[in-house]
């Protein structure tokens, strides 16, 4: 019934989110203000900044998570916009690594489910030893596990929906702009591009939908993960709001360069993905990280230009009211 395949299905999501979770709040706990001090230090080089956010996300397994770090620290004048527009550009690379997990689970030689629950086995041992830093080191372990866990639970519950014809209506949507609006709302929803992200490798890997039309979604799903960013900012200080909306307008500069390319050369790139990688959810994942990348190293030369344009968008007012109160 498609009841219980939907109860499956959302405890497999609520498994899922709450590895990342896990992963997420004792990472930033083993690590405290070394993280903050390695993020600061290193972020006066953008290459710099791009790597430490790459690796800072793909340890987290959240972009979320690490962009709320940096808007903190933006708000305490501890980072330049600059710099943290480099760690949110590179946030965005490592979060693809969660979805390259994902695809690895559809590799007949790797037994994703039975490695999640080792893995899940040896952090509650190690949660059990004294010392606060190994239980928290064990509690990140156990997330990771749960993140492989939940993955297992979410490709077979999708199965039982397989076969009835209003879910698979909902992904043969054939108009682009409707699909990445699609993947836009999930993800603003869902708040995570990693868990829209890994049910497109799921659902590409048993061809329910085209890998074509996962790009779309991807694109919309990358968009959709800065909404609980921008909300986080909404009473923060002008350089931390500056910042959440740099996220913004650089994720949607880059869907909207991929979106017209995928409009002129679609089939071309569907082609390659699927002829460079061993499955279709592989070709999805592969293109997440290709997509991410590319648009990451485009867009750190205009790192400076990007600046300007957020401040353009979100001016200083402050000398305006100022002036306007001295001339009453």
């Amino acid at each position: 019934m498609a009841f219980w395949g939907l109860c499956e299905l959302l405890g497999g999501i609520a498994v899922f989110i709450m590895g990342l979770k896990l992963i997420a709040e004792n990472f930033s706990k083993v690590l405290g203000t070394n993280l903050k001090k390695w993020i600061r230090n290193l972020t006066g080089s953008k290459c710099m900044g791009v790597l430490l956010g790459g690796g800072a996300t793909a340890l987290m397994q959240s972009s979320v998570a690490v962009n709320m770090l940096v808007i903190s620290l933006v708000e305490s004048s501890v980072m330049t916009l600059s710099g943290a527009c480099a760690v949110i550009i590179g946030t965005n690379i490592g979060t693809t690594i969660t979805a390259q997990l994902v695809s690895l689970s559809f590799n007949g030689s790797i037994n994703v489910s039975a490695i999640g629950f080792l893995i899940c086995f040896l952090g509650f041992i190690i949660t059990e030893c004294k010392g606060e830093k190994l239980r928290l080191f064990g509690n990140m372990l156990c997330g990771f596990g749960f993140v492989f866990i939940g993955i297992k639970i979410m490709t077979s519950a999708m199965e039982s929906f397989y076969g009835y014809k209003w879910f698979l209506n909902f992904f043969l949507i054939k108009s682009p702009p409707i699909i990445l609006l699609n993947g836009f709302f999930i993800t603003a929803l869902c708040q995570s591009s990693s868990v829209v992200t890994s049910m497109l490798v799921i659902l590409a890997t048993n061809k329910v939908v085209s890998v074509q039309s996962t790009i779309y979604m991807i694109l919309g799903a990358n968009i959709g993960s800065c909404i609980s960013v921008i909300l986080a900012s909404y009473k923060m200080s002008l350089a931390a709001k500056r910042t959440a909306v740099f996220n913004l307008v650089f994720n949607i500069l880059g869907a909207m360069f991929f979106f017209i390319v995928m409009l002129l050369f679609g089939e071309n790139i569907e082609n390659i993905m699927i002829r460079t990688s061993y499955n279709e959810g592989s070709a999805v994942a592969n293109f997440h990280t290709f997509f991410n990348v590319f648009v990451g190293v485009l867009a750190l030369p205009l790192i400076t230009p990007l600046c300007k344009l957020v401040c353009k968008i979100l001016p200083d007012c402050k000398p305006i009211k100022q002036s306007l109160k001295k001339s009453t």
